[in-house]
């Protein structure tokens, strides 16, 4: 129907059910020493309406002697009338607005932290391409983020990725919400891996609908997969 050039700075714009955008941008101020990745909320001809929540913190790759391997990046979800954002790290927090871009409510919960083992350091270090001039700068926190991703249901359900890994099927342990953010139950639903995600591009995705859920996976060999899996309420 059209073509709208976006600000070099929008990382893309996403088509909310009331007509208008949600658009992540991403910023950096050398001179400031900080980055922002920001949520901003633009009307149908692509015009900024408000920033919807904006996350701001040390820049992490320009000029830094060393660098979290687990880089600070805010992650997002949305279902017909609701925005979940939140930031992985220390805290466990996600905030949630309508399509306005009215704050609605915090969710916050007590999670048990996982450790960063030695182990864990030298698999992920291995990992990264040969010569890599980001290995000999990465520092691993001695925990790992409380959460890695956000995403919905259509019936509203949240379900919050842990970086708590089920044993018996490989796949991410997921705290769940209902649509009134009051938690429910515990859920492995989907293969997460942010480091896969920071350093070697590798995409992963979640699709909740009528009780199914599609997790796109791909494999250490690099073999990528969908796998289906049956939700049964009680």
């Amino acid at each position: 129907m059209k073509e709208t050039r976006l600000p070099t700075s929008l990382i893309g714009a996403i088509p909310l059910e009331n007509g208008k955008f949600l658009a992540p941008r991403s910023e950096v101020s050398p001179n400031e020493g900080q980055e922002e990745i920001a949520f901003d909320l633009l009307d149908r001809q692509f015009v900024l309406v408000k920033v919807m929540h904006s996350f701001k913190f040390p820049i992490q790759r320009m000029g830094a002697a060393k660098i979290n391997a687990y880089l600070t990046n805010p992650t997002g979800s949305f279902d017909s009338d609701k925005v979940y954002v939140g930031l992985p790290g220390r805290d466990y927090e996600v905030l949630v607005f309508d399509l306005e871009g009215n704050l609605l409510q915090k969710i916050r919960k007590e999670y048990a932290p996982v450790a960063v083992t030695a182990d864990f350091r030298e698999e992920a270090l291995a990992r990264l391409p040969q010569g890599s001039p980001a290995a000999g700068r990465l520092e691993f926190p001695d925990h790992k983020p409380s959460f890695q991703y956000i995403f919905a249901d259509e019936k509203g359900r949240i379900f919050v990725s842990t970086s708590e890994v089920d044993k018996a099927s490989g796949q991410n342990i997921c705290d769940v919400f209902n649509a009134s953010g009051v938690f429910i139950c515990r859920a492995t639903v989907g293969y997460y891996d942010l480091l896969r995600t920071f350093w070697e591009g590798v995409t992963l995705d979640v699709v909740a609908r009528n009780g199914r859920f599609y997790v796109l996976h791909e494999k250490e060999n690099g073999y990528k997969e969908i796998v289906v899996s049956k939700a049964v309420w009680r």
